[in-house]
């Protein structure tokens, strides 16, 4: 949880404490190296934003980096 933790961190690039989908599509396409469309990206966004309030909290992202990425 700590990598995922200093990984968003690195990504929240306007460093508001939560990603956007533009910051999202970044860590998707440049830096995991994983090609997604806009609607996939659109897609995962929804499904990471588990309150719905058009952003991604920490907690939010690093469940979902541990769950999706560290076992990958």
């Amino acid at each position: 949880m700590l990598r995922a933790s200093r990984f968003f961190r690195q990504q929240d690039r306007n460093g508001n404490g939560t990603l956007q989908y533009k910051e999202l599509s970044a860590v998707v396409n440049d830096n995991l190296g994983v090609e997604m469309s806009l609607k996939e990206i659109r897609k995962l966004f929804l499904e990471i934003d588990d309150n719905g309030n058009g952003q991604i909290s920490e907690r939010e992202f690093c469940e979902w980096y541990v769950d999706y990425v560290e076992e990958s």
